[in-house]
């Protein structure tokens, strides 16, 4: 699955919310923008705009006005939802994947 796919998209911005409330963190603006950076800006409301479509992400968390501009409101506790984490947890393959690359990542600085 190619790094920017909407799949990978999705996945990367569910894995960092996870992460946040995992380990009791506010999500960190930085953070998101590194995603968002790393996907292009367009693509990546569009991900996000989905995941809060469907559920997965709490609304209060990201407002997306009409010209496609992002505002990240921080709350007290992350923003995924019941049906994200049932997501991440369904599509585990990912999830260990997604971990091991990451490892790898980190050994290779």
């Amino acid at each position: 699955m190619s790094q920017n796919s909407y799949e990978t998209i999705e996945f990367k911005i569910l894995q960092y919310l996870k992460e946040c409330r995992d380990n009791v963190e506010q999500i960190n603006p930085d953070q998101i923008k590194k995603i968002a950076d790393s996907v292009g800006s367009d693509k990546f409301v569009s991900v996000l705009s989905d995941l809060e479509k469907r559920g997965y992400v709490d609304k209060k968390t990201f407002e997306i006005d009409p010209q496609g501009f992002l505002t990240i409101n921080i709350l007290k506790d992350s923003p995924i939802t019941d049906q994200g984490l049932q997501f991440l947890s369904e599509n585990s393959s990912m999830t260990k994947l997604y971990k091991a690359l990451k490892e790898v990542k980190f050994w290779l600085r």
